[in-house]
Order: C-alpha cells, then sequence, then structure tokens
C-alpha cells in the first residue's frame, strides 16, 4: 500500500485531533476512489480501516452510496481480492 501526506490548513483542523482528523481523510478517499470504481468495496473499507458494515453505514455521511458495485465486484469481494 502507498502512503501520502499533505497539509491541511490549521481553520480545517479547529480543535479536532490529528488522528481523527486523518481517519476522516481516508474515509473521504475511500469512498471517492469507490464511488469511481478505482478501488472495490473490500479495499475502500481496508483503506478507511473499518469493516465493510461500518464503511456501508457510514458512505452516505460521505456522499457515497453502496448500489455501484456490479455482480464480478460482488464476487471479488466475497473471496478478498
Amino acid at each position: 500500500m502507498s502512503r501520502i501526506t499533505f497539509d491541511v490548513p490549521d481553520a480545517a483542523v479547529g480543535d479536532v485531533s490529528c488522528e481523527d482528523m486523518a481517519a476522516e481523510a481516508r474515509m473521504a478517499l475511500a469512498v471517492r476512489l469507490f464511488m469511481t470504481r478505482r478501488i472495490s468495496q473490500y479495499q475502500a473499507s481496508q483503506m478507511a480501516g473499518v469493516c465493510r458494515v461500518e464503511f456501508i453505514q457510514r458512505m452516505g455521511a460521505y456522499g457515497g452510496t453502496d448500489f455501484t458495485q456490479d455482480y464480478w465486484e460482488q464476487e471479488q469481494d466475497a473471496i478478498g481480492v
């Protein structure tokens, strides 16, 4: 897995911990990559650091929907590919 580092303006962080901000950024990016079909739902949940059920439940808060996978992707996710 690759690592990306970027700066966030202090005003955007406010009084949120760096760990919480990083978790939010990972979730937002995971949803975006999943919605644009660059990664599977399984990969997105791994990237976000949550189980698939929690990823699906939290996607809506990030503008995502869980109705984007086709049958092949679901089969690949079922076997952990």
